[in-house]
């Protein structure tokens, strides 16, 4: 934690009324962990409280309590965080008390003003204990959003554990300190204006920063403007149409009291859907949707045909913007962006290129383990496995071969199949030595001696936990070879919900109806059909 307190006022023993809102989550086995809370003093009465309930995916629970308490109460909780410990338990249902793990004041924006300061207590425990189910993650977050406004997902996400103290705004509730309209010049207005005008409290003196750019996003203006005590309102031409306005408020004592940021709209896109027509389909999808329900059958067999249309309405003609916007979007055509996303034609140069990107990939200092998910590995897979430089890692090579050859595609018999795979270990013996990695391969049937999978993945894991999955178009056999070659990272669910898919198959887990079986393990050298 620093050295800075709390604002004594704000604490201190008084007949102010606070208002707390706080959430946790309760596990199925009825363990609870702090997720947030803030408060804030307030006009309200108290006595006021609200309890809220929200099941999650996994069984679990988010609870969410308000309450507005009187200010020798409130001290009991302010106080506790000033000792490093959120421990809401005097106000009601809670979780456990939870460490603090550092304090600092900021200015953000809440309560209806982008500045508003705040003490923020961050909390201590590790991401993964406080959000331990990725598919509630997203649940949560929105609740969140909705209940207090503040963007948990980027800008407020280490506050996630923590629990902030806010100040009220000095303007009574459920108004504003000023109005600020702006006007591009028409019939009623000669030139193109910004008008501050201030609600009450005129009778001091009020400092403002006004920031206002055009379509283009070019500063037109960058003033500082002193409104005098007794001025309630301020007007200021612009030589050009605001699209764009910043303004900072500040007190005669050069505190800063209000936040104003607007971005205007210039272009509006309006688009149509219409259907047309609508397509009964009875075909074998359709036939295969009986016994799944009204809806799943009703996808299956109907169709809509879409008419689909789209208009520009723009306010102004600000040539300048749209010449910017053009020439930006073909400037960044030729840079790469930080996706890893790759597309590889199918050239000799990219059977090489592909190589040199998955050795990029693979360079990152932190990456422990790799796993290359494939079903058709042969003596060509391995010999382009041999270019990667992986020397600190394990890498695992997870393969699917049953009664269908690798090379050839051909249908072969039991004994075909135990002849490949003595090939495939005495190539691995061979190249063993030149390995720069801890290099595994293992074989794994369905049921009935079935393919176990069919899609091609790579997944990295680093020291930290991180995984990372790649979505791959074709065999490693002949990347870009025969076909095309494309990579795509997954991201979001789509990512963990692969990554979880290709762990239970290591695992041997029964995975999509499916139990796997090991029919060969390298170097241990394992041989074994079901």
């Amino acid at each position: 934690m620093d050295n800075s307190k709390n604002d004594p006022k704000n604490i201190s023993s008084s007949p102010d009324v606070w208002w707390f809102w706080y959430a946790f989550i309760e596990a199925q086995d009825g363990e609870r962990s702090h997720l947030y809370g803030c408060a804030c003093k307030t006009e309200k009465p108290a006595g006021f409280n609200r309890h809220t309930m929200i099941d999650l995916p996994s069984k679990s629970k988010l609870k969410i309590a308000q309450f507005t308490v009187e200010g020798d109460q409130a001290l009991s909780v302010l106080s506790l965080l000033e000792d490093g410990e959120i421990n809401l338990n005097s106000l009601g249902d809670a979780a456990p008390p939870a460490p603090v793990y550092a304090a600092q004041r900021i200015m953000v924006k809440a309560l209806g003003n982008n500045a508003t300061g705040i003490r923020c207590y961050i909390g201590q425990a590790a991401p993964e204990v406080l959000l331990p189910d990725m598919k509630a993650i997203p649940i949560i977050l929105k609740v969140l959003d909705e209940e207090l406004g503040f963007d948990f997902r980027k800008k407020f996400v280490h506050h996630i554990g923590g629990f902030d103290v806010m100040d009220r705004p000095s303007w009574p509730e459920n108004d504003k300190l000023v109005t600020i309209n702006i006007f591009n010049a028409n019939n009623y207005e000669t030139e193109n204006t910004i008008v501050i005008g201030r609600r009450n409290g005129h009778q001091a003196v009020l400092y403002v920063h006004v920031i206002a750019s055009n379509a283009s996003g070019d500063v037109i203006v960058n003033s500082l403007i002193t409104m005098p005590k007794g001025v309630p309102e301020h007007r200021m031409a612009t030589s050009q149409p605001v699209y764009g306005c910043k303004m900072s408020f500040f007190s005669e004592s050069g505190d800063a009291i209000y936040e104003y940021d607007e971005k205007f709209i210039r272009t509006l896109n309006l688009n149509m859907n219409m259907v047309v027509k609508t397509l009964q389909i009875n075909d074998k999808l359709t036939q295969r949707a009986t016994g799944k329900g009204a809806d799943q059958i009703r996808r299956a067999s109907h169709a809509l045909h879409i008419a689909r249309s789209t208009s520009t309405t723009t306010a102004d003609p600000a040539p300048t913007a749209d010449r910017r916007a053009a020439m930006l979007n073909h400037v960044e055509a030729a840079f790469l962006d930080l996706s890893k996303d790759r597309w590889f034609p199918k050239t000799f140069d990219s059977e090489l290129g592909v190589i040199s990107y998955f050795n990029e990939l693979l360079a990152d200092p932190h990456i422990i383990a790799a796993t290359f998910i494939d079903p058709y590995v042969n003596v060509e897979t391995i010999a382009r496995l041999l270019r990667l430089n992986c020397t600190r890692m394990t890498l695992t090579v997870l393969m699917s071969w049953t009664t269908t050859n690798a090379d050839t595609g051909n249908i072969q018999d039991e004994a075909q199949t135990r002849a490949d795979l003595a090939r495939l270990k005495a190539v691995l013996d061979h190249v063993r030595p030149y390995m720069s990695c801890d290099f595994r391969v293992r074989n794994i049937v369905g049921t009935d001696g079935k393919q176990a999978f069919h899609d091609r993945y790579l997944m990295t894991r680093s020291k930290g936990g991180e995984t990372k999955v790649y979505l791959l178009s074709n065999s490693l056999n002949a990347m870009a070879k025969n076909w095309p070659f494309c990579l795509s990272a997954l991201s979001g669910p789509a990512k963990s919900d692969a990554a979880n898919y290709i762990q239970e198959l290591q695992d041997g887990k029964i995975v999509q109806e499916t139990q796997p079986t090991t029919t060969f393990i390298w170097p241990e050298a394992i041989t074994t059909l079901p």
